[in-house]
């Protein structure tokens, strides 16, 4: 009798009784109770799940008939619905206790930890089983939970057709070349929710340094296909996009997209505002190519569109060349040719401050004046030894015709061979407060008249004698001051006191020795030197 046996006995006996009920429950078709029943029991949920045979590769009926007479239950549409619904509710309760677990226990390394998380990845794999019969909406957040097994869950995704669902899952557990892989396969099926590139840039532009191989590997063909939008995986403002090594971008680029290179170095230079010279360097390099294979295009005189992206990059060059502070001038200088470009090698040569050289060819070369004193206005700078006498230096090349070209094989430009005055008198007179008149009557010839220079003189001798008033007024405040420091100093040093045998210590009471140190506060009061602190805590 059963009153008889040890309690041990009757509650392994009265669990076993109470889950044949479960069982004959969903036997008999009451799923929701069924399920009720199993969560009381605490029964394991793998052997729940077995009673779906499509859920699990090894269920079958065996265990079922271990614990009810009757066979498992054939279920229509209808039935097999409510039924893996009454399950999703069921395995959801199991697993919400058993991740909170898991959390806990994830620093362990232990068999527990292990088979718990084994039986989140049933539980989980299940689910997404399950969602994929009754609710895909809910599939998405199963796979980011990050428990389902791989490769089953690989299975049942490829089998529903359910590609957006299987790149969450390659994501999740790392697989980020099965996805790229997928991406790129499906973009190219139309009807396909992957169709096109840019679900690839997205999953790109997300993977990080870490993954900076895959990058290359896999924007290649967005590349080619999508020159636009495929540069955004290398300059979209995102920290991981931005993080990417420069250097290993742009060789990658210089390999196996030229055409590329010149907008990601833009892009790199001017906008995320990079300071290394490689760069400043190279995007000076790439202009150059693409002036020179412009210049030698037979078709440039014709074609008008050619014509115009020449001025284009020319005006590109020459800004660069003027505005950016971090390329290395000297490397440069010796990548341009002696023959051509000679307004660039002017700025480069400027940027050595090599002035003389640069504005010998802006006159001598190229006979533009206008450009070789827009150059002086650029580089002037009062303070700079170098730089101050620029216009002196262009005066100077302007008056003396050379007797050979600056560079061999260069033709001098006609206009340098004779003395330009009126040019000079010009300078003279817009430049009078740059210019030091003293170096600047030196160089001048005795055939221009002294009235062409009297505007000269005048603004000169102006401008010298109120910088020297302002510098006597300068002279005459700071005197000011130091008189009224001086006062001040005799001030403090006529003030004086007496300190007796009498007089004692404000802080301590006790009275000055004649080796005792003290101090003497701004009110009056006299201290010892160790007991100034005291006063003022």
């Amino acid at each position: 009798h059963i009153s008889d046996e040890s309690p041990e006995f009757k509650v392994t006996k009265i669990n076993e009784i109470q889950t044949r009920h479960a069982y004959n429950l969903f036997v008999n078709k009451h799923f929701r109770e069924s399920m009720q029943e199993f969560a009381q029991l605490d029964t394991d949920p793998i052997d729940v799940i077995r009673l779906f045979p499509d859920l699990l590769p090894d269920s079958g009926k065996n265990k079922l008939s271990h614990y009810s007479d009757k066979p498992a239950p054939a279920l229509d549409e209808k039935e097999l619905e409510n039924a893996i619904l009454a399950l999703i509710d069921y395995l959801t309760d199991k697993r919400f206790p058993l991740r909170k677990l898991g959390t806990k226990a994830s620093n362990a390394d232990g068999p527990t930890d292990k088979n718990m998380s084994a039986l989140l990845a049933i539980i989980d794999t299940t689910l997404l089983k399950c969602y994929l019969l009754t609710n895909d909406s809910l599939i998405a957040p199963v796979l980011r939970m990050n428990h389902c097994y791989l490769e089953e869950s690989e299975r049942v995704l490829k089998k529903h057709e359910k590609y957006v669902e299987l790149i969450i899952l390659y994501q999740t557990k790392g697989q980020h070349k099965r996805a790229l892989q997928l991406l790129h396969v499906q973009a190219e099926v139309p009807g396909s929710p992957l169709y096109g590139h840019e679900r690839t840039v997205q999953y790109l532009q997300q993977l990080g340094s870490e993954h900076k191989q895959l990058i290359f590997e896999f924007s290649g063909w967005v590349l080619r296909k999508h020159p636009d939008d495929g540069l955004k995986v290398f300059t979209e403002e995102m920290p991981e996009v931005r993080n990417l090594p420069r250097a290993e971008v742009l060789d990658y680029l210089l390999k196996d997209h030229r055409t590329l290179v010149v907008r990601y170095l833009e892009h790199i230079v001017n906008v995320w505002n990079e300071e290394k010279a490689l760069f400043h360097n190279i995007l000076i390099q790439q202009y150059r190519e693409q002036l020179i294979t412009l210049k030698n295009d037979k078709d440039i005189e014709s074609d008008s569109q050619k014509k115009e992206a020449l001025e284009q990059v020319r005006d590109k060059l020459l800004t660069f060349l003027k505005k950016s502070k971090y390329y290395h001038a000297e490397k440069v200088l010796g990548e341009f040719p002696y023959t051509d470009m000679f307004e660039e090698r002017a700025i480069i040569l400027g940027r050595l401050g090599k002035h003389e050289k640069a504005l010998a060819i802006f006159v001598q070369i190229l006979g533009d004046f206008e450009k070789g004193l827009a150059y002086c206005d650029d580089v002037y700078d009062v303070n700079d030894p170098q730089n101050c006498d620029v216009y002196v230096t262009l005066m100077k090349i302007i008056l003396t015709p050379p007797t050979a070209p600056p560079y061999s094989d260069v033709p001098l430009h006609p206009r340098c061979l004779v003395p330009d005055h009126e040019m000079v008198v010009n300078v003279l007179e817009k430049h009078a407060e740059k210019i030091n008149p003293y170096t600047a009557l030196q160089i001048l010839p005795d055939t221009i008249p002294l009235v062409r220079i009297k505007h000269f003189l005048e603004n000169s001798l102006k401008f010298y004698l109120e910088k020297k008033q302002r510098a006597q007024v300068l002279k005459g405040l700071y005197y000011a001051e130091h008189l009224q420091i001086m006062e001040q100093k005799m001030l403090c040093e006529s003030k004086h006191f007496l300190v007796t045998d009498l007089s004692v210590c404000a802080v301590c009471k006790k009275k000055f020795s004649n080796q005792s140190a003290f101090v003497r506060l701004p009110d009056g009061v006299i201290v010892h030197f160790s007991c100034q602190d005291r006063m003022f805590s």
